[in-house]
C-alpha cells in the first residue's frame, strides 16, 4: 500500500513517530511538547460515532470560521438577539499539559479549552464581558504570556468581525443568521513570527472546525465551510509542497468526500512586499549573487535566511557565509551537503548552516544567535553578513533567498528585530514612499545592467504556492488618490513572481522556482485611503472600534462575500480570470466602499 497518506497531527511520542509504518510518511514534526514519565502513552481512541451526512442529506446554510489571536466570543457582533450567541463553539487553544481525564488532544492531555454555545449563552447572562475573558485566561495561559481577549485591540477579533460581524437586532442582515466556529491560536504560537509554532496548530484548529461542523450538522444535513486564515509566514519552499500548503489542500478534499460541499480556506497573501526580505538571481560562473544581510543589534531571537536552487544542479553551486568583522573565518557549504556547518565563537557556537530536505529544491537555511540575549549565553555579532553564491559552469542557475520573519508582533513583548538583504547596487528611487527603497530594476542600452537580486517578487505567504482552488489568497488595495472608487495595491501587499523565465536576468523579467505564487487570487479593500491606514472594525469589547491594516484584513472581507453569495445562491464574487496580475490577481472584490466619517461601521 504504498500510495497510503495517512495524517496524524498532535502530540505523539517519539519512538512510534521514529519508528513508523514502511506505507506511511512524516510530513512535518514540529516542536516537542512536554511531559512526563509518570504518564503512559496515550491509549487508542475508542471506536466514535460516523458524522459522515448521508448523500441525499440536504445542504445547509454555510459556517463561518475563523482561526486567529483574541477571539472576541462574546461580543454582541456575534449574537443573534441580546443573549443568544452564533458561536457553536470556539476552542481556546493552550500549550498541552497532562491532566488526569480526557482532553481536547486526546486521553491524558488537555490542549486548551472548548466552550459550548450553551456555556457561552450561560456567560452572557452573568456578569461583564471583560471579568469572564480574564477569568479563562487566568485559568489557561501563564501570567508571563499575553492575553489578547485581556486587551481592547485584537488581531482576531478585527478578522471576526470583517469575516462575520453582524447587527444582533437587525434581522434583515444575512450574517446575522450565519453560525460561526473559531479557534484561538496560543499567545506563543502568534509572537513567533517565523510561523513554525503555528503550522501545527492551524492543521489542528482547522481539523476540529470541521469536526465540529460535522457533529452540528449531524441531524440537519450537510454545509459548505468557509474559514479565514489571515496567518502566514516566509518559512518554506513556496510551492504546493509546503507544510501549509499541502495539508489544508488535502483537508478540503477530505471535506469534499465526507460532505459533498466545498470547504473555501481564504489566507492573507502577504505583507512583505517593501520589507527586503527576498532576492532571486540567476548565479553563474562570471556572475555570483552578492547579498548583505543586514542582522540589527538588540535582536533578541535567532535570525533565519533560506536559501534555494533547483535540485539537480545543487552539487554545482555552493555558498559562502562570513560574519561581520574579521575576527571569525568564513564557511564555505555546497547545496548537496548532508551535515551542518558551524561557527562558533569563543563562547560555543553562534552560526550555522543546515541542509533542508525539499521535494523540489536543494535548500540550505542559515541559522545566527540572537544578538543580545538576557541569560548571557552566546551572541552573533550584528552588522552585515556577507552571503555570496556561486555556481559552476555558463548556464545560470536560479537562486532564492527568503529571510524569515523574526520581528514582534503589535501588543507582544518586543524582543524580536527584523533583519533584511542589502546590495551595494540594490536600490533606485520609490515614488510611492518617497525614498531609496525600491529594488534596482535594470536598465538597457550600450551596456545593459541586470536587476538587484533583492526582489519585492515572491514576497507572498509560503503557502500561497497552494494549486487547490479550495485555498483563495487575498491581496489588499486602497482608493486612488482623487479616485475613491478607483483601487490601487496597497504599499505592504505582497508580489508574486512574474516574468517567468530560467534564463538569465534581464530587465524586466525575474527569475522563478518551480511553483511559486504569480499572484494573489484577488484583492478586496484593506485600507481606506493613502493616509487612513486601514478599516474601521470591532475591537475586543461590545461597542469599541479599531482601526487595523493589512491583507489580514483583506482575506476576511473575501470570506464573507464567499458566504454571502453561498447563502443568496448568487454567482461567486471572488474574481476569476485567465491572466493573473502579481500584485492584484484576477482582480478586485466588488462592492466594498471606503469608510466614510458619519456613517456605520466599515464591514467587508
Amino acid at each position: 500500500m504504498p500510495g497510503l497518506d495517512i495524517r496524524h497531527v498532535g502530540p505523539v511520542v517519539a519512538g512510534p513517530l521514529v519508528a513508523g509504518p514502511l506505507v506511511a510518511r512524516s510530513v512535518v514534526a514540529g516542536p516537542l511538547v512536554a511531559g512526563s514519565g509518570a504518564h503512559p502513552a496515550n491509549p487508542p481512541s475508542a471506536q466514535g460515532t460516523d458524522l459522515r451526512p448521508p448523500p441525499d442529506a440536504r445542504v445547509l446554510a454555510p459556517i463561518a470560521a475563523v482561526v486567529d489571536d483574541g477571539i472576541p466570543f462574546l461580543a454582541a457582533r456575534f449574537r443573534r438577539g441580546l443573549d443568544a450567541t452564533r458561536f457553536l463553539s470556539v476552542w481556546l487553544q493552550a500549550d498541552e499539559r497532562q491532566v488526569a481525564g480526557a482532553g481536547i488532544v486526546g486521553a491524558g492531555v488537555a490542549g486548551g479549552l472548548v466552550l459550548t454555545g450553551t456555556e457561552i449563552n450561560r456567560m452572557l447572562a452573568v456578569g461583564e464581558e471583560q471579568d469572564h475573558y480574564r477569568r479563562v485566561n487566568r485559568q489557561l495561559l501563564p501570567l508571563t504570556e499575553r492575553a489578547s481577549s485581556n486587551h481592547r485591540i485584537s488581531h482576531g477579533a478585527h478578522v471576526m468581525e470583517i469575516a462575520a460581524g453582524a447587527d444582533p437586532a437587525d434581522s434583515r442582515d444575512p450574517m446575522r443568521d450565519v453560525a460561526l466556529l473559531a479557534v484561538q491560536l496560543p499567545p506563543a504560537a502568534v509572537a513567533d513570527t517565523s510561523g513554525r509554532r503555528n503550522e501545527g496548530r492551524i492543521v489542528q484548529a482547522v481539523r476540529w472546525i470541521m469536526l465540529e461542523a460535522l457533529r452540528a450538522n449531524r441531524a440537519g444535513g450537510r454545509c459548505p465551510l468557509v474559514i479565514t486564515l489571515s496567518l502566514g509566514s516566509l518559512a518554506g519552499p513556496g510551492d504546493d509542497s509546503q507544510f501549509l500548503a499541502n495539508w489544508l489542500a488535502w483537508e478540503a478534499a477530505a471535506w469534499q468526500r465526507l460532505t459533498g460541499c466545498p470547504m473555501t480556506l481564504v489566507c492573507a497573501y502577504g505583507n512583505a512586499h517593501r520589507q527586503r526580505l527576498v532576492a532571486r538571481a540567476g548565479v553563474s560562473r562570471k556572475a555570483p549573487m552578492e547579498l548583505s544581510w543586514r542582522v540589527l543589534p538588540d535582536d533578541h531571537s535567532p535570525s533565519f535566511l533560506e536559501l534555494r536552487c533547483p535540485k539537480a544542479r545543487a552539487g554545482k553551486v555552493w555558498l559562502t557565509l562570513h560574519p561581520p568583522g574579521s575576527g571569525l573565518p568564513p564557511v564555505r557549504v555546497g547545496f548537496d551537503t548532508a551535515t551542518a556547518q558551524v561557527i562558533a565563537a569563543a563562547g560555543g557556537p553562534i552560526a550555522a548552516v543546515y541542509p533542508m530536505a525539499e521535494q523540489h529544491h536543494a535548500a540550505l537555511l542559515i541559522a545566527l544567535a540572537p544578538t543580545a540575549r538576557l541569560d548571557g549565553g552566546t551572541v552573533a555579532p550584528a552588522g552585515g553578513w556577507a552571503v555570496t553564491v556561486r555556481a559552476k559552469g555558463g548556464k545560470d542557475q536560479v537562486v532564492t533567498a527568503k529571510v524569515q520573519r523574526d520581528d514582534t508582533p503589535a501588543g507582544y513583548r518586543r524582543l524580536g528585530r527584523q533583519s533584511w538583504l542589502d546590495h551595494p547596487l540594490a536600490w533606485d528611487w520609490d515614488d510611492q514612499t518617497r525614498d531609496w527603497i525600491r529594488p534596482w530594476p535594470g536598465s538597457s542600452g550600450p551596456v545593459p545592467q541586470p536587476p538587484a537580486p533583492v526582489s519585492r517578487q515572491g514576497t507572498a505567504a509560503a503557502h500561497a504556492g497552494a494549486s487547490d482552488p479550495a485555498l483563495l489568497f487575498a491581496g489588499s488595495v486602497k482608493p486612488r488618490i482623487g479616485y475613491p472608487d478607483d483601487r490601487v495595491s496597497s504599499l505592504y501587499s505582497a508580489e508574486g513572481v512574474s516574468g517567468f523565465s530560467d534564463a538569465a536576468c534581464q530587465p524586466g523579467t525575474a527569475p522563478h522556482q518551480t511553483g511559486e505564487s504569480r499572484g494573489p487570487t484577488g484583492v478586496a479593500l484593506a485600507d481606506d485611503g493613502s493616509n487612513l491606514y486601514g478599516r474601521l472594525a470591532s475591537g475586543v469589547l461590545t461597542g469599541s472600534t479599531a482601526r487595523i491594516s493589512g491583507t489580514s484584513v483583506a482575506a476576511p472581507a473575501v470570506a464573507r462575500a464567499r458566504v454571502l453569495a453561498l447563502l443568496s445562491g448568487a454567482a461567486d464574487p471572488v474574481p476569476t480570470g485567465a491572466v493573473r496580475d502579481p500584485l492584484q490577481g484576477f482582480g478586485v472584490l466588488p462592492g466594498q466602499q471606503p469608510y466614510q466619517w458619519g456613517s456605520h461601521l466599515a464591514q467587508g
